[in-house]
């Protein structure tokens, strides 16, 4: 049994909390919102073997600076946040890895939607570390469960995939909401993943992810998915031109930023920021890429 710490109780956090208290664990949860925690931060993160930062991109800073005056001495971090800090440019693995310089940091990305993992349904997570020892024992305390956890070396990649798919998920939103039909979106799905595969080449040197559970995955799950925030998003946008506040939409303009003037060579995302930041025409912008 391990003492499973859990900071952020909202959809993913409480389903992660019940698989790994079904699976023995022992599971503490805080959360900003009083109505959602449990416990105390403190008695949170100074008793976690493992804590789970199960918040916003935007709140992901401030989160981990909380707890980290509680952190006991052999705590692994263990993030799920999938966005770009808009202030620095930084991906979550590069926010806490700043922050916890000598701690083992862990990115859980892949497919967890959280309403189809929490009654026993299957779901598939990468636990990505620098750390062979951090990224098995991740693996480890969801043996047993209906979670399959798969392990990588390349914490930033499979923490970009995570941005990428709720940014590209947000296109396809916006094209369903439009009604596209479904050879159109096939198409743009697609070519999402050929985009995702050239920005990973462009940031992190490697576009082997973006085919692989943590970001074609990711995706795939996300655009299916009845619970997509990113999809809800875009597909809202789409139908009022609306725009809520989503990991994809306040992702948007960082990423075009560090990709600079090579953001102009992957025309998904150039259409995805003309619709979101020019408020220009969905079925233009979409009729223009197929």
């Amino acid at each position: 049994m391990k003492n499973i710490g859990i900071i952020g109780a909202g959809r993913i956090g409480s389903a992660l909390g019940k698989i790994l208290s079904d699976a023995g664990h022992s599971v503490k949860k805080y959360d900003s919102d009083p109505s959602k925690s449990t416990d105390d931060i403190s008695a949170v993160a100074s008793a976690a073997d493992f804590l789970f930062l199960c918040v916003p991109s935007w709140v992901l800073k401030e989160a981990a600076e909380s707890v980290k005056p509680h952190f006991g001495l052999k705590t692994i971090v263990v993030s799920l946040s999938k966005g770009i800090e808009t202030t620095t440019l930084k991906t979550p693995y590069e926010i806490l890895k700043e922050i916890f310089p000598k701690k083992s940091v862990v990115i859980l990305g892949g497919p967890l939607i959280a309403e189809s993992i929490v009654d026993g349904g299957f779901g598939a997570g990468v636990a990505a570390s620098e750390s062979k020892n951090s990224r098995e024992a991740v693996k480890e305390i969801f043996s047993g469960t209906n979670v399959r956890i798969e392990t990588s070396e390349n914490p930033q990649d499979v923490s970009l995939s995570g941005v990428l798919k709720n940014i590209y998920t947000t296109l396809i939103g916006i094209s369903t909401g439009i009604g596209m039909s479904e050879n159109a979106v096939g198409f743009l799905a697609s070519e999402s993943i050929k985009e995702m595969a050239g920005i990973l080449k462009s940031v992190c040197g490697n576009k082997d992810s973006a085919f692989k559970t943590e970001c074609a995955g990711d995706f795939i799950a996300t655009i299916f998915s009845a619970h997509s925030k990113n999809m809800k998003t875009g597909i809202e946008m789409a139908e009022s031109g609306s725009t809520q506040k989503s990991e994809g939409v306040s992702s948007l303009v960082p990423l075009i930023q560090i990709l600079g003037k090579n953001s102009k060579d992957f025309k998904l995302l150039s259409a995805l920021a003309e619709i979101i930041q020019n408020k220009s025409d969905p079925k233009s912008e979409i009729s223009k890429l197929l």
